[in-house]
This record gives structure tokens, C-alpha cells and sequence, in this order.
């Protein structure tokens, strides 16, 4: 039946080669059509709209064999107008969902998924389900149409990524969320992703024993990630009173001082938030002492700089103990996305670490209000590190305040 098949056909041909496919896929032996996908897809000159749905069928029949020519058919750049290419994807859109056929859930493997997301999700809207070109040109007609079809199709392949909580899956669904051409599908790619770590966390977590959760009452080492950040917590806000109020003090070491100044006591500009972020781990370490409170129950708490996460993402100090870390992100009030550092990057990036639990600290070292470079979302700047604090928390969403924690360090000039 195939064999007579011109490679380059009319709308009404394309049509019946869609509903003759269809009925293959259901009912023809998996390997004869594998067979058959292959030698198709070998036969030169044919027209684009038969080319995708016969690498569509063969997406769905060999995958592993196909799913890269598919990709490549969608995303030939260089060779082919993106007009073209939104033709091509409008092809692929056509054959996958149709009046009488259900939206396909294939079980791709996630190289192919997220490739695919990535091809078709950039030419389509998820608010409005408008067909786009690259010039976000609304394009009239049938592709119009198209969108209405494609638009469930993408969120059913991110639904079905985001259920996947393998560590491949999860730096892929990061990336989509990345991908500057996927900036309609943004507030989707983030929602999803961060369910997606969710799972992952609790798919991951093991509930301490009851010996461990009565050493650590007992003053022990932590029995969880909520623990670790508590003790954390609990050591940066000694070691704020200390640079703050302490004999020595202290927060000098944040700031440059006057080379003229014999006794370099005067200040003249903050340090690089990398030095400071040095100063500061390098006392939070002397008090994670692995015999802090009970010196027969030795236990180790280690503070590293940049830590490793998912994605690659690094935050700026990691505490760790056993097979928990909490990471800790630190800003300066100078810094110019200090007002979204808390969401866009320790909540967003650092807490899908599984081994976080979800717990976060986010602490700020405060110069003193001359050095806010970037007023707060809502109201006055603040006039103090309390009132600095209070700010950051309000900006949390409820459930975000029981993990994500706020420390601010005055490190401000009292000379």
C-alpha cells in the first residue's frame, strides 16, 4: 500500500497518509513497520509534511533509532527559515493529536523528551495557544489551529519530565526552565520543576531513628536537614553577635582599609563579596567544632565554599553532615539582586538539593544603609539590619518561612 506512495503529495494525500499511519501503528506487527519506518525515511526528496509523520511514527516505534533525525528535522537552524521550521513542528503537531486519536504519553527516554519540549514548545504559547514565529508575529489560519492542538501536548510532556525524579530528569527540566527560548512557558517550566524537587526530596528522605532524634535532643548531631540548618542558624547568629559586639572587633575584616593608616583601623570600602564570604566561613568553622557541645559525642559538621548542586548550581557555603547539607547564600546590601537572590537563586537552584530537605539560609552582611544600591520591592528602604531581616521574611511565602531562614550580620562602620 505504501510502496505507490509519491514522496511529495497533496494536502488530501498527507491527510490519508496521517489516517493510514495511525491505523499501522495500532495494527500493523511493531517489527515490519519498524522496517518499514526505515525505509521511508531513506527515500530522498520528500516533502516535510510526509517526512514528519513518518519520523513521528518512527518516534513512536523506534525511538532510540529516530528520535535524532526527529530532533534535528526541528531544529535545523542554520539550513532552514524559522518559518520553515514552525512549518515543520506544525506537521509533527498535526499528526500527534488529532479529533479521534488521544494525546500520545510515550515513555521516552528524557534526552528525547526534553528535546522535544525544547523543539516544539519554543513556537507556541501555553497562555494563549498562538502559533509564533520568530518575530512573535501571530501567524493567521490553520496554525492557529495547530497552537489549540500543541499547547496541551507540551504541558503533557513537562507533566510527564516532571514526574520523573531521577537526577537526569531534574537537570533537564532545569534547563528547560533556563532556556531563553522557552520564556512563555517559564512560570510552567518553574512551577513543575519545583514540584518535580519536591518529590525528589521526598523520594529521598529517610526519617531519623528514634536514638537519633534523642542524641540530637540530647544535644547531639543533627538528625536531619531541618536540624543541621538549626544548629547553622543557631552558630551564625552567635558568631553576628560576636563581629558585632565582640572585644575585637570584628567587622573590620569586611572592609578595605586606608593603606595611609599605620594601625589600619580605617575603614574605607567593603570587601568583594567573595573575600567577605572567606572571613565569614572561616570563623563559621572554628565554631562547627566537632566538639562543640559534647566532647564524648564528637560529630562533624563541615562548611565548604560553593557548593555543588543540582544543575551545577553553586551556592556560596554548604554545611554538611552525613547525608545532609544545607546551603547558605550570602549577599551584601550592596549588592544589586539582594531583594531576589532568596528566590531566584537559593530557593530556586540551591534547596532542590535532596539532601537539603528543602532548608536554606540566606544570610545578608549589612554595611549600613548608605550602601543599598537597590530599594526593597515594597516600602522605604531599610534604616537597620533588623529592619533588613523583616523585609526579606515578609517576601517569603508562608510555607518558604518554615525552611528558608534569615540572617543578617551587622558588619556596618561603628569607628
Amino acid at each position: 500500500m505504501f510502496a505507490p506512495f509519491p514522496t511529495r503529495c497533496s494536502a488530501i494525500q498527507l491527510e490519508a497518509l496521517r489516517q493510514v499511519l495511525w491505523a499501522a501503528l495500532r495494527h500493523m506487527c511493531s517489527t515490519a513497520l519498524s522496517e518499514l519506518v526505515r525505509r521511508r525515511l531513506a527515500r530522498k526528496g520528500m516533502d516535510i509534511g510526509q517526512r514528519a509523520q513518518w519520523l513521528a511514527a518512527g518516534a513512536l516505534t523506534v525511538p532510540d533509532e529516530v528520535f535524532p533525525k526527529l530532533v534535528d528535522f526541528l531544529s535545523e537552524e542554520g539550513k532552514t527559515r524559522s518559518s520553515h521550521l514552525e512549518r515543520r513542528v506544525h506537521h509533527l503537531v498535526d499528526f500527534l493529536v488529532s479529533v479521534s486519536d488521544p494525546l500520545p504519553n510515550q515513555e521516552w527516554p528524557t534526552v528525547h523528551l526534553a528535546a522535544l519540549i525544547g523543539a516544539v514548545g519554543r513556537w507556541v504559547r501555553p497562555s494563549s495557544a498562538y502559533w509564533q514565529d520568530s518575530s512573535d508575529q501571530v501567524i493567521a489560519g490553520k496554525s492557529l489551529d495547530a497552537s489549540f492542538k500543541a499547547t496541551p501536548l507540551v504541558e503533557l510532556w513537562i507533566d510527564t519530565l516532571a514526574k520523573r525524579v531521577d537526577e537526569q530528569a531534574i537537570a533537564a527540566l532545569g534547563n528547560l526552565a533556563e532556556d531563553s527560548t522557552l520564556e512563555g512557558w517559564r512560570g510552567h517550566l518553574v512551577r513543575e520543576r519545583d514540584a518535580q524537587a519536591k518529590r525528589f526530596r521526598k523520594a529521598k528522605y529517610r526519617a531519623p531513628t528514634l536514638s537519633e532524634i534523642k542524641e540530637a535532643v540530647d544535644g547531639g548531631p543533627p538528625a536531619g536537614a531541618a536540624d543541621l540548618a538549626a544548629l547553622v542558624t543557631e552558630k551564625l547568629n552567635w558568631l553576628a553577635d560576636k563581629i558585632r559586639n565582640g572585644n575585637t572587633d570584628d567587622w573590620r575584616q569586611y572592609w578595605h582599609t586606608d593603606p595611609d593608616d599605620s594601625q589600619g583601623r580605617r575603614v574605607t570600602k567593603p570587601k568583594p563579596e567573595e573575600l567577605c564570604r572567606d572571613h565569614l566561613l572561616s570563623d563559621l568553622q572554628l565554631w562547627l567544632s566537632p566538639y562543640d557541645i559534647r566532647p564524648q559525642l564528637p560529630y562533624v559538621v563541615d562548611a565548604a565554599p560553593e557548593g555543588h548542586h543540582a544543575e551545577d548550581a553553586r551556592s556560596d557555603i554548604i554545611a554538611v553532615h552525613g547525608a545532609h547539607a544545607v546551603p547558605v547564600e550570602i549577599k551584601k546590601t550592596d549588592s544589586r539582586d539582594l531583594w531576589s537572590a532568596v528566590k531566584d537563586q537559593l530557593i530556586a537552584k540551591y534547596v532542590r538539593d535532596p539532601r537539603s530537605g528543602g532548608y536554606g539560609i540566606y544570610l545578608v552582611l549589612w554595611f549600613g544603609r548608605e550602601h543599598l544600591k537597590s530599594a526593597p520591592p515594597v516600602g522605604p528602604r531599610p534604616d537597620s539590619p533588623n529592619r533588613l531581616r523583616q523585609l526579606l521574611e515578609d517576601m517569603l511565602e508562608p510555607a518558604q518561612r518554615r525552611t528558608i531562614t534569615i540572617v543578617v550580620v551587622d558588619v556596618s562602620d561603628s569607628s
